[in-house]
């Protein structure tokens, strides 16, 4: 609908700043469209030409470019929108209509989208302080927070960026953040509320003609399902998902489905058929799917790699991936983080009949919604969502338990994924 008035804009205009500004639009209805390369190409060309007289525009260009990128995954969409970022200067002084932190959030925004691990560092108190004062677009804040596994902070700001877009004649426009919100309140146990959201975003997807987001949606319930051990409409979910858009152009997609598969397989005991699901996650040599999803599978992987006694061999793979994630500080390898399972060889593995089963007491307690084996925040069995204290230096939650998985620190608590008591 969108690009339609867009394309009807360009043909009755010869204005130059109209004809630009319709570009912009028909490209973001592209992202969500099933379209990635033509939104990619029509971004890029915006952010280009809009470079020099139209900051405002180019910025919002090249930050929508970079939805693209991270839902493609591949390494030239990421590598274009970067080369573009490096030409882009903040205007001095500010443009009348500059929005607040305008160049900041699409800076952070584009790290978090082509390199949410390898510069995590340095980008996560960039967010906090960027979060702290207002900003104009406080919908892609949430959704850098939430790449950048700033779970709490990031569903904050999803709520209330929802709270204004879904205002009549705005409602549109609420996809990035709706899909991004389904994900975080799984990644955080919000589960009930993760259904909610992408039933909402299914409705959107439905009246707007929007793939991608009825894809998203799909993924969604698939996940939660499958955590909660109701498994009966998943495979049926994932066909739909990948029915939606192209799997090779859509890769984010694809490893969330391989991912949903993976957990599905290790939650029946099919340790075999998991690992040949989550494999399909990485090369032989490590080199990710994706930017961003494989990670969140690492763990799950090493826990139906060791059930399967393939750990050896997941071992190597494992390692490979985690080195091409980016530098961590080594001691956070083998610390003790809350709520992991020592998965060793050594440790008995019966079949895991319900994800709340691989929570303490405690644990249970603290989460409305039971996350547990299989949660896509990467914790694998016994996982739990993203920390709200957690500190931005230090590893991301599935780097920790990925490798206590495959090497188990004396300090690990041991926790057993057999039925509930």
């Amino acid at each position: 609908m969108l690009q339609e008035l867009a394309t009807r804009v360009l043909s009755a205009t010869s204005g130059p700043e109209l004809r630009i500004t319709a570009r912009l639009h028909i490209g973001w209805a592209l992202v969500w469209s099933n379209r990635h390369a033509d939104a990619l190409a029509t971004l890029i060309s915006v952010a280009e030409e809009a470079s020099a007289r139209l900051p405002v525009i180019a910025w919002d260009a090249i930050g929508t470019a970079a939805t693209v990128a991270y839902q493609s995954g591949t390494p030239a969409g990421r590598q274009a929108v970067l080369d573009i970022l490096s030409h882009l200067e903040e205007p001095a002084p500010q443009p009348p209509g500059w929005p607040a932190a305008h160049a900041d959030v699409q800076r952070v925004w584009i790290t978090a989208c082509t390199d949410p691990f390898g510069k995590r560092t340095e980008t996560v108190p960039y967010l906090h302080r960027i979060a702290a004062r207002p900003v104009a677009n406080q919908a892609r804040t949430g959704v850098a927070a939430w790449l950048l596994d700033e779970t709490e902070l990031a569903v904050r700001l999803l709520r209330e960026a929802l709270s204004r877009l879904r205002a009549p004649g705005v409602r549109g426009s609420s996809a990035a953040a709706l899909s991004a919100l389904q994900w975080a309140c799984i990644d955080s146990g919000r589960w009930d509320e993760a259904l909610a959201t992408a039933r909402e975003a299914a409705d959107i997807a439905a009246a707007y003609k929007m793939e991608t987001v009825a894809a998203i949606a799909d993924l969604t319930t698939a996940t939660v399902l499958v955590m909660r051990g109701q498994h009966d409409q998943v495979g049926s979910l994932l066909a739909s998902a990948l029915a939606a858009v192209g799997a090779d152009e859509y890769r984010s997609v694809a490893a969330r489905a391989r991912h949903a598969a993976g957990i599905a397989a290790l939650a029946e005991g099919n340790y075999l058929t998991a690992c040949a699901q989550l494999r399909q996650l990485f090369g032989a040599d490590g080199m990710p799917l994706h930017q961003h999803v494989p990670y969140l599978a690492i763990a799950d992987l090493a826990a139906a790699a060791v059930r399967a006694e393939r750990h050896l061999e997941a071992r190597t793979l494992i390692e490979n991936a985690l080195t091409r994630a980016g530098p961590a500080p080594a001691r956070g390898w083998t610390s003790s983080p809350p709520a992991l399972a020592d998965c060793s060889p050594n440790q008995p593995t019966p079949r895991p009949t319900s994800p709340k089963a691989c929570l303490t007491p405690t644990e249970k307690a603290g989460h409305s919604s039971e996350p547990g084996c299989g949660s896509t925040t990467g914790n694998g069995c016994g996982g739990s969502g993203g920390s709200a204290t957690q500190s931005p230096s230090s590893p991301a939650p599935w780097r920790r338990s990925a490798a206590l998985v495959l090497r188990p620190g004396p300090g690990a608590r041991k926790l057993n994924c057999g039925p509930a008591a």
